[in-house]
């Protein structure tokens, strides 16, 4: 079965419905859904098309992701640690991973190791449609597409530059792009032992911010994209969010 962008994004819009139903998200008004609204406006035509859409979940792990279908969910504990510059820039990183297709590879990778795509192509053949007919996910089959999806990773090169967007977006909205350094710095001090089993499995942190330091002086294009190398995961300290 070849799986276009599209089919992609519609089994990463019910995964993620999944995902929504199963978080608590902040009251609309409260201090968390401020700072978001007030990011977005800031944001403005940075958001690259009317797919995108922003929630948070009350998590206090340290966590932001990005999906095919355009969602970007942010955990509250990224809020906590975090001022609205440095959210912004975590923003911006997401926003590469799901401008440069990332989130798709990693959409791909997560349903062909599941067994979502063979269960659901047996369903959509045996109802008359063909192979590339996307059907309704159950509760399971949407709550295994998450599992794999949150633990599949991204590559270091896609973090590399995924950072180099976000900090390129940083000067197009006129922003301190040290908030990018600061904000990476923070998530290398969350002090517990799943931010330093998590943090293992991205570039190391200490390399990103010299990068972006690298970026600040001069030293290194951000246009430039990275060469490849090895896997590395979602934005901060993934817990299953």
């Amino acid at each position: 079965m070849t799986l276009k962008k599209e089919d992609v994004a519609a089994y990463a819009s019910q995964m993620i419905a999944a995902s929504d139903a199963e978080h608590k998200m902040p009251k609309s008004g409260s201090s968390y859904d401020r700072r978001l609204k007030k990011i977005i406006k800031t944001l403005g035509s940075e958001i690259p098309d009317s797919n995108v859409n922003f929630k948070i979940y009350v998590d206090k792990t340290p966590n932001a992701s990005a999906s095919p279908d355009g969602s970007i969910r942010i955990n509250t504990g990224l809020f906590d640690i975090m001022t609205d510059d440095e959210v912004l820039f975590v923003l911006g990183h997401e926003l590469g991973h799901y401008i440069d297709g990332d989130t798709v590879d990693k959409m791909k990778a997560s349903l062909i190791a599941s067994a979502v795509l063979k269960a659901t192509t047996a369903v959509a053949e045996n109802v008359g449609g063909n192979a590339g007919t996307i059907v309704a996910l159950t509760r399971g089959q949407a709550g295994e597409l998450l599992k794999r999806f949150t633990e599949s990773q991204f590559s270091q090169k896609q973090e590399y530059d995924a950072d180099k967007y976000g900090y390129q977006m940083m000067l197009r909205l006129h922003k301190d792009p040290r908030a990018a350094m600061t904000g990476l710095s923070k998530l290398s001090n969350y002090s517990s032992l799943t931010a330093v089993i998590a943090m293992a499995s991205h570039p190391a942190t200490s390399d990103r911010v010299a990068a972006i330091e690298r970026m600040i002086e001069g030293k290194e294009d951000p246009k430039k994209k990275s060469s490849d190398d090895n896997d590395g995961n979602t934005f901060g300290v993934s817990d299953g969010g």
